[in-house]
């Protein structure tokens, strides 16, 4: 006698977050040292992070100053702000194009200043082939260490005006939204309201003033509770001299961060260095790296695939499965 299971059940409607983050500070990544590929890291940084880069290119420097990034944070929030319910590539991809001739504009006018013309490491970013990959789109391959200072390490803040600037440093939530898939596989996003002021520590993940407000806001917008204890261990605020402001964070931290949160999918709009953390990068690996990241940051799985080709899967899925919906006597396996 056999028995006949049928599994043909109805598809259920799914929630995933989205969290989109502007990071400024000075960076430097073990571009030597990649993430294992099938380790559970790696696979979230490949596939569910969307990273934009200034420099883009590896092992070549951002040229930026501590005091424009308040401008380029509050134009990106308000860019998300502007298109509440679209898919949040079409936003990257303005934004990328949109700061582009900027950012190159300002390589372009810091090198006629002469400010690092006694640098070898900054020839690098004003080569043609170099500057024109510039504002694009790349991948985090390996780890990467978040720096958050503006000249040096064990400044001081003295003053009002300082004050300000520094506050410029940081990682900054500029968009949180929902992707919501129904039961027929139709996807439709839905932004989660941000308080409306200005640039400001309020939503500073490198404070933790900044992370109680986030995580306070996922609990009020989204039900999502979690121990703050926790999540301050987590970001490294239990360490000497980071009680209530990070001096550096890594990618490792950010991507238990990100899981302890439930954050699905994130955007990350990184302003810093891409630096190499060991040693200056030649020609041939700068290419093969960059062409790597290309190809990665072209294939991202389900966050980075469009309605058309997310509705083309689907579709070959269900006439797979309809081969497959009725199972005679199962067996332990």
């Amino acid at each position: 006698m056999s028995l006949e299971l049928d599994l043909n059940l109805e598809p259920e409607s799914k929630e995933e977050l989205i969290l989109s983050v502007v990071i400024f500070g000075h960076g430097c990544e073990d571009f030597l040292n990649p993430f294992p590929v099938e380790s559970e890291i790696g696979e979230y940084y490949r596939n569910n992070v969307r990273v934009y880069s200034t420099p883009a290119v590896p092992d070549i420097s951002s040229v930026m100053a501590t005091t424009g990034v308040r401008r380029i944070v509050d134009n990106i929030k308000s860019k998300f702000q502007d298109i509440p319910e679209a898919e949040t590539i079409e936003i990257v991809n303005s934004i990328k194009e949109e700061m582009r001739s900027n950012y190159q504009e300002s390589v372009a006018r810091v090198d006629q200043l002469g400010i690092f013309k006694d640098s070898p490491n900054f020839k690098r970013n004003i080569e043609p082939r170099y500057l024109s990959q510039a504002s694009n789109l790349v991948a985090y391959l390996a780890n990467k260490e978040f720096w958050f200072y503006d000249e040096s390490k064990d400044e001081e803040i003295k003053t009002p005006l300082q004050k300000q600037t520094y506050e410029n440093i940081g990682m900054h939530v500029t968009d949180i939204r929902r992707k919501i898939t129904d039961e027929s596989g139709e996807i439709r996003y839905e932004q989660v309201p941000l308080p409306p002021q200005r640039l400001s520590v309020y939503f500073n993940l490198s404070y933790k003033d900044g992370v109680k407000n986030i995580l306070k806001h996922l609990k009020k917008e989204l039900g999502i509770n979690t121990d703050i204890k926790e999540i301050s261990r987590i970001l490294g605020f239990d360490k000497p001299k980071q009680k209530d402001k990070l001096k550096m964070i890594t990618l490792v931290e950010l991507y238990e961060f990100f899981k302890a949160c439930r954050i699905d999918y994130v955007n990350i709009f990184d302003l810093t260095c891409r630096s190499c953390k060991t040693r200056r990068l030649n020609e041939n690996e700068i290419a093969n790296i960059g062409n790597f990241e290309s190809s990665v940051s072209r294939n991202t799985k389900a966050f980075g695939r469009s309605r058309k080709s997310q509705k083309k899967s689907k579709s070959n899925k269900s006439r797979k499965g309809k081969k497959r919906r009725r199972m005679s006597k199962t067996k332990r396996r």
